[in-house]
């Protein structure tokens, strides 16, 4: 019965982690001839990064000083302290206390049905403006001959380094996936398999990472899509993510949809911005939630845009979750894999 279980979870496909019953109203719901009041609204979504948060509004206000903006913050029930901060230290965020975690695209959707700005800009709570970066967003879309059929902007973003880090790239293919996916299973059994032979310490593991650099590509100009950790956009049905995507792949769902409506997605000078780099779990971990994430949401997109025979990926994942080491993970999250389990 739990491999019937198992088998099922994949099966569905797009079901898993379905949204929950909204909390506000469905976007669209007011006049089309409601003015918008304010140039942006800056989204963030926070979930347990109450100091990376604050670092962050303390940059929003300290730098952006050329537009109207206001700051919503869509909070999934953090327990660190995070809406005490933000209600004790920033006063004028407009804070949304989600109960649970929602999910990154949902919680995006709750601030921006509310949102009053033209545009929208999504910000993830680990970045750090240098510089007015929501004007040269602004002017660059105001002014540019092409802006009727922009549809999203964003930069080139850079670590504490200030080295130039993942920023977007090309839509995956559905190979592109399945090698993804591929290269998940056979880091996981390798690691299970060393364990299993008595080596309890993996910490070698950690160098290889240490010397695999993050993608260091500058772009400047039309991009397939523009990561979600920077992404300015029209405040309009555009904009919305599909809550079908928990994690992972929600920006990229989004910006394909850009592209079959003739809108395009461009990195742009100007904008400077920190994206810091989280602590990471030991590689010496098999698995992890994210990682069990990205499996189900590269799924959910490799179903919806590129093709409904997914039965090789489907098998890859199988495979990876078969690994007691990874269904460990899957029952620690219980609450969010009940139908993997």
């Amino acid at each position: 019965m739990a491999r019937a279980r198992f088998s099922t979870a994949l099966d569905l496909g797009l079901q898993l982690n379905c949204p929950r019953k909204r909390l506000h109203p469905q976007p669209g719901k007011l006049s089309p001839t409601v003015t918008k009041l304010m140039d942006v609204s800056i989204i963030i979504v926070n979930y347990n990064t109450k100091d990376f948060l604050a670092s962050c509004l303390d940059s929003i206000y300290e730098q952006t000083k050329a537009n109207s903006f206001e700051v919503i913050v869509s909070d999934n029930g953090s327990a660190d302290g995070s809406i005490a901060m933000v209600e004790n230290y920033f006063p004028k965020v407009i804070l949304i206390k989600n109960r649970i975690n929602i999910g990154f695209a949902a919680a995006n959707n709750r601030a921006r049905e509310i949102a009053i700005g033209k545009y929208v800009f999504y910000l993830n709570s680990d970045t750090v403006l240098l510089n007015d970066a929501v004007k040269h967003f602004y002017e660059y879309w105001e002014s540019s001959s092409s802006n009727k059929v922009i549809g999203a902007l964003g930069c080139n973003l850079v670590d504490e380094s200030l080295h130039v880090i993942h920023s977007g790239g090309r839509f995956p293919t559905y190979l592109d996936i399945c090698r993804r996916n591929l290269n998940i299973t056979f880091l996981h059994y390798f690691k299970y398999i060393l364990y299993l032979l008595g080596i309890r310490n993996l910490s070698f593991l950690d160098c290889v990472r240490k010397v695999s650099p993050r993608s260091s590509t500058t772009y400047l100009g039309r991009i397939d899509y523009v990561t979600g950790a920077d992404l300015f956009m029209l405040n309009n049905s555009d904009a919305i993510f599909d809550e079908r995507f928990f994690l992972y792949y929600e920006e990229t769902d989004m910006q394909l949809k850009l592209k079959k409506k003739g809108l395009i997605r461009m990195i742009i000078g100007g904008p400077r911005i920190i994206h810091r780099t989280k602590p990471r779990a030991p590689i010496s971990k098999v698995s992890s939630f994210s990682t069990v994430q990205s499996q189900i949401s590269s799924l959910k997109y490799a179903k919806k845009n590129l093709t409904s025979r997914t039965a090789l990926l489907e098998f890859i994942i199988k495979l990876d979750w078969k690994n007691r080491a990874v269904r460990s993970i899957l029952r620690e999250y219980s609450q969010y894999f009940k139908e993997c389990l």
